[in-house]
């Protein structure tokens, strides 16, 4: 008997082992295969930019992760025979964790298994590992999963400590020791330093452990292990403090060591260590500081959670799965109670009997634990959130959320999985092999598929977008950027691989903060703490406003710049200072010195000269590909952004030329500048469906053709004179003059066509112009068809 137990316990031990392995391994290839070489969208920027230098991230701070980055980036400069990025030495650790996840994961589902159904090991322990191994895979797999688990971010790291708590948490039921006591303890103080919302995961199982071992009782707090007296409090506390404190006393520690413009909040005071460890910037149980009034309901949040998880994160079967998961637990934990028993192994009791006067288990099932872990998470998460999820990005951010219910999800219908296969087994005993391979094969199906849909080993798209903002700015300049993702993108940049650091670049937004007055060791002259509304408390108590930072400093740098808006209503910037389109952002003058200083001609050829720098870092991969990266994913920002500075370049050309065309001076040589704004515009309304959809895009192109038609100029300009080859390299012409008609009869004919169409948009009659415009165009008309 003893050596039936001994063979029994080396099955499970390697069978373990095997279900850990398997599912790591293919996890970890198909990541590696598919890992991006730069930073991703979202926060992956700016975190690898404070792990680079040891800063401060945004709240509440990621000490763990930024510790992980300096020593991955440093640590990997010397290992790595080649010139990899500091980006894409940080997303292998992300691969890293996304396959423990994994792997911890199916050892769990394996673990939950063998403990429920320990007296059968010999005859279901294959389908135990089949089914852990396949539901791994299916969360390796999972589009989100893979998605972060390719790029530098938190999200990996915060699946791979839910996944080691469940696990420990498994293991601590069916052999309740004091080692697996204490580690769980620590993984959910180290969890904590890195993601809060581990704290959903980890309150429901700490509850469960104090209520299944009455550490609730003080009468089973001490406890005598080999002849010590052991305080279970204590242990418990000093394990979680260990990490906890341990990690988050860095932020102070690293602020005082390192020092540097452009980290978050001032965590050197103890108020200002909690104002960014409770995330009070943005509002402490909040994801989002913007109007939220129509955001969705809780009930709505847990509905649309549910179906991306079934259809598709996952699919109907694990979706089935789940269910049928949720329901054995439900059942199996109502018959544990009725019948008063506890499901954990009489090997596991017998190991821990020195401490079963306080570790006793009396409660409900881990199991159900679990379960009820996930109904924590959806009902009080959701309850919290308030991104307004019929804004397509804002679902993405929201969506990165899911991957911790998910996880669980994945726990329970691996249950589900099990309970299936072995109903199968039992009535179709002469299959068992293919039943033993279908989940396998299909989970291993789901990674083939993903390989194209997940491959972001081309994905260089944001580490080129900043390098277009920064490589066509003067020295020394001066950069305000106010969207979060110019901002990473170029901090990541600057910090980590050293590029144009004679740049200054400052967040808008962070400026707004009260705290941002002990940052101010800037190159710049600060009129006040920090930036604030004209006529408002905050600047009346020292404060200042956007125009009056510039007052303090238009004179004293090469150029000052902007990406975005500045936050807040400002008459005085309005009035006194312009912003010229400068490719993928805008410099700032003061108002109408540089516009009446310039003609056409010169704007036109600087501005193309910047434009062709911009495309230059775009001409090696394009622009990214919209129909792989959705209006959900960060990628499609850089879509946005560049037909929107690429028509804006276009615009102000127009402009210039009309002005001049109209103000009779000096009338000629103004068919290149009205030609290239027309063509311009005709490549962001062929390439963008966004721009094809804009009415003054329209407008615009209609009014450039009918100033070509009224020059008195007779030589119109090759393309080769108003367009770049590169351009051709990213984005594509479908319309221009080809040579063979008088070039006047088309621009008359691309006129007719051009403000036909905007006339027939039916938003487009909301617009001031719309009845000018309407006029001229059946006057023209008219007086055609008379003739």
């Amino acid at each position: 008997m003893n050596f039936e137990r001994g063979k029994s316990s080396s099955i499970n031990f390697n069978l373990s082992r095997m279900v850990f392995v398997s599912t790591f391994l293919l996890s970890m290839l198909m990541y590696l295969r598919t890992v991006s070489p730069s930073i991703g969208g979202g926060d992956s920027g700016e975190l690898v930019a404070e792990g680079c230098t040891l800063g401060t991230s945004h709240p509440p701070g990621y000490p763990l992760y930024t510790i992980i980055v300096f020593l991955v980036t440093r640590v990997g400069r010397v290992v790595f025979p080649f010139n990899y990025s500091e980006a894409f030495m940080v997303n292998l650790t992300s691969c890293l964790f996304g396959a423990l996840s994994s792997a911890y994961l199916s050892s769990s589902i394996f673990l939950l298994l063998r403990g429920k159904r320990h007296a059968e090991v010999h005859r279901e322990e294959s389908i135990n590992a089949v089914a852990a191994i396949a539901m791994g895979l299916y969360h390796s797999y999972s589009p989100l999963s893979w998605q972060y688990s390719n790029i530098a971010e938190v999200f990996a790291l915060h699946n791979m400590f839910v996944s080691i708590i469940i696990y420990t948490t498994v293991n601590f039921a069916f052999e309740p020791s004091i080692a697996n006591f204490r580690r769980g303890a620590f993984v959910c103080g180290l969890a904590l330093t890195n993601q809060h919302t581990s704290v959903l995961l980890s309150a429901p199982l700490i509850a469960w452990v104090l209520l299944t071992t009455q550490l609730y009782n003080p009468r089973t707090w001490i406890i005598v292990v080999q002849g010590k007296s052991t305080h279970l409090i204590r242990v418990a506390a000093g394990a979680f403090l260990s990490s906890f404190v341990m990690l988050y006393g860095t932020l102070p520690l690293f602020a005082i060591m390192f020092p540097h413009p452009g980290s978050w909040g001032n965590v050197l005071s103890l108020r200002g260590f909690l104002h960014h460890f409770l995330r009070k910037d943005y509002g402490s149980f909040r994801l989002y500081s913007g109007e939220d009034t129509d955001a969705e309901g809780m009930h709505r949040r847990i509905f649309l959670w549910f179906v991306d998880f079934v259809f598709e994160q996952s699919n109907p079967l694990v979706g089935l799965c789940f269910i049928i998961g949720c329901a054995g637990v439900i059942t199996g934990e109502v018959t544990r109670q009725l019948s008063k028993k506890q499901f954990s192994s009489k090997r596991s009791l017998a190991r821990s009997s020195t401490l079963q006067n306080a570790l006793h288990s009396s409660g409900m099932g881990v199991d159900m634990a679990i379960l009820l872990s996930l109904a924590f998470y959806l009902i009080v998460f959701h309850f919290l959130a308030n991104l307004p999820l019929s804004n397509e990005l804002f679902f993405g951010i929201h969506q990165r959320f899911w991957l911790h219910p998910n996880l669980i999800s994945f726990v329970i219908a691996g249950l589900g999985l099990a309970s299936i296969m072995k109903k199968f087994v039992t009535r179709f005993p002469g299959q068992r092999t293919i039943i033993l391979l279908l989940p396998c094969t299909s989970s291993c199906f789901a990674g083939l598929k993903g390989i194209s849909v997940n491959n972001q080993s081309d994905n260089h798209h944001f580490r080129n977008y900043a390098a277009s903002i920064l490589t066509t700015l003067p020295e020394d300049a001066i950069l305000f950027l106010n969207f979060d993702q110019t901002w990473t993108s170029v901090r990541y940049l600057q910090e980590c691989e050293g590029f144009r650091t004679d740049v200054t670049s400052i967040h808008v937004g962070m400026m707004s903060f009260e705290w941002f007055e002990t940052k101010q060791t800037l190159p710049l002259v600060f009129p006040g703490s920090h930036y604030t509304q004209i006529n408002t408390i905050k600047w009346q108590e020292g404060g200042f406003t956007f125009s009056e930072l510039l007052d303090a400093n238009i004179d004293n740098f090469s150029g000052i710049f902007i990406g975005g808006k500045p936050s807040f209503p400002d008459p005085a910037y309005t009035r006194d200072y312009e912003e010229l389109p400068h490719g993928i952002v805008s410099k700032i003058t003061r108002n109408q010195v540089e516009i009446l200083s310039s003609s056409p001609e010169d704007f036109r050829v600087e501005s193309k000269d910047i434009w062709e720098q911009v495309l230059g870092e775009y001409a090696t991969i394009g622009l990214p590909d919209k129909s792989k990266y959705g209006q959900v994913t960060w990628e499609s920002t850089i879509v946005r952004e560049f037909y929107d500075h690429f028509v804006s370049r276009a615009a102000h050309l127009l402009h210039l030329a009309v002005k001049q065309q109209e103000s009779g001076k000096d009338k000629k040589h103004l068919v290149p500048s009205l030609a290239e704004a027309c063509l311009w515009l005709e490549l962001a309304r062929s390439n963008d469906e966004y721009s094809a959809q804009s009415p003054s895009l329209w407008k615009n192109l209609g009014l450039c053709y009918l100033h070509l038609v009224k020059s008195k100029e007779q030589i119109f300009p090759a393309i080769s004179d108003l367009l770049d080859p590169t351009i051709l390299s990213v984005i594509d012409l479908d319309v221009w003059w080809d040579g063979s008609s008088d070039w006047k009869t088309w621009a008359s004919n691309r006129w007719q066509a051009t403000w036909g169409h905007y006339l027939g948009m039916e938003h487009a009659k909301a617009e001031k112009n719309y009845a000018a415009v309407k006029s001229l165009y059946d006057a023209v008309m008219q007086a055609t068809n008379n003739k």
